[in-house]
């Protein structure tokens, strides 16, 4: 567990730049729909907060998932039996990654 927390500080500014490419993925994306989206100039924030809503779900996500296996291979280890909880926790975590999807579809959408 603390060489995941070292390897996730050393490519921390890796991660964030990665983000924020993303977002001005979104950002730039924008122009090249501008006969049919609204003029008004939200349309960048519009890319911007679908980008973070699946961005940070991910995330979220990945933490949840990383908490759930890493326990639930030490359960497993002494109970076999568990092993289906493992996989339902993890599954529960894998659903925070859709509901940002999801998430991020509406909020496109109400363009």
């Amino acid at each position: 567990m603390m060489q995941l927390k070292r390897s996730f500080l050393k490519n921390r500014t890796a991660i964030i730049v990665a983000i924020m490419a993303v977002g001005l993925a979104f950002v730039f994306a924008g122009p090249v729909y501008a006969q049919t989206l609204p003029t008004d100039g939200s349309t960048g924030l519009v890319f911007i907060s679908a980008g973070l809503a699946v961005g940070l779900a991910c995330i979220g996500s990945g933490i949840a998932i990383y908490g759930a296996t890493t326990g639930g291979s030490a359960l497993m280890a002494e109970r076999p039996e568990m092993s289906i909880w493992v996989l339902l926790f993890a599954g529960l975590g894998e659903g925070l990654a859709i509901f940002g999807f999801v998430i991020a579809i509406l909020i496109i959408s109400k363009i």
